[in-house]
């Protein structure tokens, strides 16, 4: 990602605020697919849910995803 790039200021603000984390070691990857996971962790955090560890109603979540407290 360079500082060029039209989203930088948005990446850099929604990455301050620890509303996205990136896909891993600090990657953004602006032409990926959201999925179900990142968006609901997104407004798990926008919320200010826990992130800690939980049991889901959901039989297609891993209850160890790092999303599964947000679904």
């Amino acid at each position: 990602m360079a500082e060029t790039d039209w989203f930088f200021d948005s990446v850099e603000y929604t990455a301050e605020k620890g509303y996205f984390n990136g896909t891993g070691d600090g990657i953004f990857e602006p032409y990926t697919n959201v999925t179900r996971g990142m968006l609901v962790t997104v407004l798990g955090r926008l919320e200010g849910i826990s992130e800690e560890p939980a049991d889901t109603v959901y039989t297609d979540v891993d209850s160890n995803a790092y999303y599964a407290a947000h679904i």
